[in-house]
């Protein structure tokens, strides 16, 4: 069977043993396939630091209405923080790879797309399938 690989989530499946590499190419866990119960594609949300962001840029935003005496220079600058305060709340959700084997489990923040991240899911849940 060929190799399966996310390039930017570091992660892999070669010779029935499912990797994940680190930044700068450490081995950082090997599973054997036999000890994965499950594999899914969960949903996760981080609250703590787009909160901050929106906080932030929200206040900058209503600071630089009523306290910049330029009222173009105020009106520009409250737009642009509210817009980057509206892009903070995109980065809210995300996506993980969770394993399930015999002694716990384990997620992976996933940096590819969402569509590799699913596809990547599912042809391991075929061989997870095929193996049992």
């Amino acid at each position: 069977m060929e190799d399966l690989n996310l390039p930017k989530t570091k992660l892999s499946l070669s010779d029935g043993v499912f990797r994940k590499l680190s930044k700068n190419d450490a081995l950082v866990a090997t599973f054997a396939l036999e000890d994965i119960k499950d594999i899914r594609c969960d949903k996760s949300a981080d609250y703590a630091f787009p909160l901050i962001l929106i906080a932030v840029f929200s206040s900058l935003a209503i600071v630089s209405i009523f306290y910049i005496p330029w009222t173009g220079l105020g009106w520009t600058l409250a737009i642009m923080c509210g817009g980057a305060a509206l892009f903070s709340i995109q980065i809210i959700y995300g996506r993980k790879i969770v394993l399930e084997t015999d002694n716990g489990t384990v997620g992976y923040p996933v940096a590819d797309t969402y569509e590799e991240a699913d596809g990547f899911v599912v042809s391991v849940k075929q061989r997870l399938k095929a193996n049992s």
